[in-house]
Formats: C-alpha cells, sequence, structure tokens
C-alpha cells in the first residue's frame, strides 16, 4: 500500500500580518531516528520539537521541546562588517555507543 502524507499540523503563525523576519525558517533537520526536529531560523534560534503519539491514532504530531538562542548579530570587527544571526544549517550529533 502506497505511503499517504496527511497534514495535522503547523508552526508560526497563520495570519501573515502577524510573521516577522527573525521568524522564517532556514534549516530544518530530522534526527536519524525520527525521534526529534530542529529547526532554525532568521533570528538565530534553533528550536527543538519531540515527536508525539496521538492516542488511539495511526497519527503523530510534534510538540515544542525546547530552544537555545545560538547567534546574535554582531560586528565582524577583521572583515568591518556584519554578520546576521542567521542559522544557515542544523544538524543532529551521532549517539555514542558507550553509555
Amino acid at each position: 500500500m502506497p505511503t499517504q502524507w496527511v497534514s495535522i499540523q503547523s508552526l508560526g503563525e497563520q495570519q501573515v500580518e502577524n510573521i516577522f523576519a527573525a521568524d522564517i525558517i532556514t534549516a530544518i533537520k530530522f534526527s536519524n531516528c525520527g525521534q526529534f526536529i530542529a529547526i532554525g531560523d532568521e533570528g538565530g534560534r534553533v528550536i527543538l520539537f519531540n515527536k508525539n503519539e496521538i492516542k488511539n491514532s495511526r497519527y503523530f504530531d510534534y510538540q515544542y521541546l525546547t530552544e537555545v538562542q545560538a547567534h546574535e548579530m554582531h560586528l565582524d570587527q577583521l572583515r568591518n562588517m556584519i554578520l546576521s544571526e542567521r542559522i544557515n544549517q542544523v544538524a543532529f550529533l551521532n549517539e555514542s555507543s558507550d553509555k
């Protein structure tokens, strides 16, 4: 049977007038096991979501877990230019086999 995709969740504001430039998603990564999603945005935040099984359903959603302000805009004095706080890429580290 072919996979059938259904959208049951969205991120952020639904009305365009409430969206700020800093909130625009610039990077997204699923963990290898699919349990987590990490999202980076223009504002320098990395936001982590955790997979949540929905009871009595074959569907699941991702719930907010935590966020980190990873970057802030600053002046690179060597290049004499302002560096954006934008997140360009997110990645999950491989889990260690030593526990």
